[in-house]
């Protein structure tokens, strides 16, 4: 179990640093070994809405036709072994120190900015 662990954050940290690189070279010029757009041809929905949009199939449907096939072998992988907001997540959250347990007071008082900044 220890090594499934450890391949699942190895993964992680790859996928994570593969984003970090792939936003990195969508400066201009578009200089990166690895095209940009390849983030939005993973992703199915993305690649259906534009299809749709431009009433055509698009060359890079097949990467995004693998992740649906992969989704219904494997379920959701996706979120806890490619997403980079899956990786960062779990970073933060071995980051935060684990014995801060707020009262049901203190957690009201910090609930109420939550929701004005989310109003905003």
């Amino acid at each position: 179990m220890k090594k499934m662990v450890l391949l699942r954050r190895s993964l992680q940290a790859f996928f994570l640093i593969l984003f970090i690189y792939i936003l990195w070279s969508t400066t201009y010029p578009l200089a990166g070994a690895i095209p940009p757009d390849v983030i939005f041809k993973a992703d199915p929905f993305i690649m259906a809405m534009v299809s749709v949009s431009q009433r055509m199939i698009l060359p890079g449907a097949v990467i995004s036709i693998v992740m649906l096939v992969i989704a219904l072998i494997a379920g959701r992988y996706f979120c806890g072994w490619v997403c980079p907001l899956g990786a960062a997540i779990d970073i933060t959250r071995a980051a935060k120190k684990r014995d801060n347990v707020r009262t049901d007071k203190r957690n009201a008082l910090w609930r109420k900015p939550k929701f004005f900044i989310l109003g905003l």
